[in-house]
């Protein structure tokens, strides 16, 4: 089974219950969020509560999410990565807007001798602009995040994420990352006691390619980790497609009325890594 990227339970690593919601409530990723969770004065305090959870082999994926690599925080947690870089498996890096960006974090783990999987967060109009540049980055660049909030603030619209012009923009950034072989995580669902909203917002994601979304309650962990997996007609329909073109040699055939062929293939092999497989089940 390969990794899954669907639920990322995202808290401040002050609220001292993050690594314990996650795993009662099967978050796929454990996300520590040192940026907007985090009040200046406390950064520092942050890092060092991090670290200490850290100290011992967390259960699932752990990911941290850094400061703006622009400020002066940001800085210091690249300082601070060779002390945890044998404990994280993703860094989330917010307000990227240039390919340099991810370019300079990648020399930077590669001389402290550290895997880590990155993931650039979409949040400004400059990385909007730059969006394919960055996606195109390559080497570590394991998927983009869409960061609804600070954007739409930026563009004066609802930070709901369900607008035309949000829709838009999902579009391009699912887009972008198919084009560069990555996974494209939405942004979360504000509306923490709407499980409605959340749901069509899972749906809208899914619609545009979308791979998993940020989770900011516990609550809204089952709902994405059941709405972006693949129904069991799905499920069913995928290895039909499979199981009927298994042949190498043949190029086409018929299932359900419907002539299959190469691209059924591809697209049934992408509903099965929706839940962790690469072959029929």
């Amino acid at each position: 089974m390969k990794r899954v990227y669907k639920s990322w339970l995202c808290s401040s690593p002050m609220s001292g219950k993050l690594i314990q919601k996650a795993t009662e409530c099967g978050a796929d990723i454990i996300h520590f969020d040192l940026e907007d969770s985090v009040p200046q004065p406390m950064k520092v305090a942050a890092r060092q509560d991090v670290q200490q959870c850290l100290a011992t082999r967390l259960p699932g994926i752990v990911a941290i999410r850094l400061n703006a690599l622009s400020s002066m925080n940001g800085i210091r947690d690249l300082l601070w990565l060779d002390a945890i870089k044998h404990h994280v498996d993703i860094l989330i890096l917010p307000k990227i807007e240039t390919a340099g960006e991810i370019q300079l974090v990648q020399q930077l783990l590669k001389e402290i001798g550290a895997e880590i999987q990155l993931f650039a967060i979409i949040e400004t109009l400059n990385g909007l602009s730059g969006l394919h540049e960055i996606a195109a980055a390559g080497g570590m660049l394991k998927g983009l995040i869409l960061g609804v909030a600070d954007l739409s603030s930026q563009m004066g619209i609802p930070i709901n994420g369900r607008g035309l012009a949000m829709h838009s923009i999902k579009y391009q950034l699912g887009l972008a990352a198919a084009t560069n072989g990555l996974l494209a995580i939405d942004s979360p669902c504000f509306s923490i006691n709407d499980p409605a909203v959340l749901q069509e917002e899972i749906a809208i994601a899914n619609e545009m390619g979308f791979s998993g979304k940020i989770a900011i309650h516990p609550s809204q962990v089952p709902l994405i980790n059941a709405g972006f997996l693949p129904t069991g007609a799905e499920l069913a329909h995928a290895n039909a497609v499979l199981n009927a073109l298994k042949n190498p040699a043949q190029g086409v055939n018929k299932l359900d009325g419907c002539m299959i062929g190469p691209p059924f293939v591809k697209q049934s092999l992408n509903v099965l890594r929706r839940t962790g497989a690469d072959q029929p089940i």
